[in-house]
């Protein structure tokens, strides 16, 4: 691709990336085209990690799965999935389906994404995908402030309860530091 500074041209492996994203939240919820791989990123993070998808099989609709295991991993300790917020990393068709439902829901989500145009875009209301209805409940929650698109990683996760990783990322078996 013609992406120069995603962690996947940096060479970063699973394991910095949940270094990393581990320092910042409560829970984790990833899903990883390649099987296995979550464990992998559960190993090296620093919190609970939930498997929302650990292979190429698994279809977006899990997202769905994902909102229950969630609210069902949350009532068990009393807490509420609306009113907290969220971390989407990437808007692709998971990543913003999945954070604007959750945006729609009560929550206060903010999108990221690598691509400005993309980005910019999206704050637009223009939707990269097609997905009956998406565009109307993108408009409405961003107005009402409760759905935010960034391309700053950190100042998304930093005040999250909640990050999900919604993009393809690097699996390599042993730890790659930055350079």
């Amino acid at each position: 691709t013609d992406v120069k500074t995603s962690s996947i041209s940096k060479g970063e492996s699973l394991y910095d990336t949940a270094r990393v994203i581990s320092g910042y939240n409560d829970v984790i919820v990833m899903r990883h085209p390649q099987a296995d791989s979550v464990s992998e990123f559960a190993r090296a993070s620093r919190v609970p990690v939930i498997n929302a998808g650990d292979g190429p099989n698994e279809h977006p609709s899990q997202a769905l799965l994902d909102l229950y295991t969630i609210r069902k991993e949350l009532g068990s300790h009393g807490q509420q999935i609306t009113g907290m917020k969220i971390a989407m990393i990437g808007t692709g068709y998971v990543g913003l389906v999945t954070g604007t439902c959750l945006a729609d829901s009560g929550n206060e989500v903010t999108c990221v994404d690598i691509d400005q145009a993309k980005i910019e875009r999206l704050e637009h209301g223009e939707i990269p995908i097609y997905e009956p209805g998406l565009s109307e409940l993108v408009v409405r929650n961003a107005a009402a402030g409760r759905l935010k698109f960034t391309t700053k990683t950190a100042e998304a996760v930093r005040p999250a309860k909640l990050v999900f990783i919604a993009v393809g990322t690097s699996l390599q078996v042993f730890p790659v530091a930055d350079s």
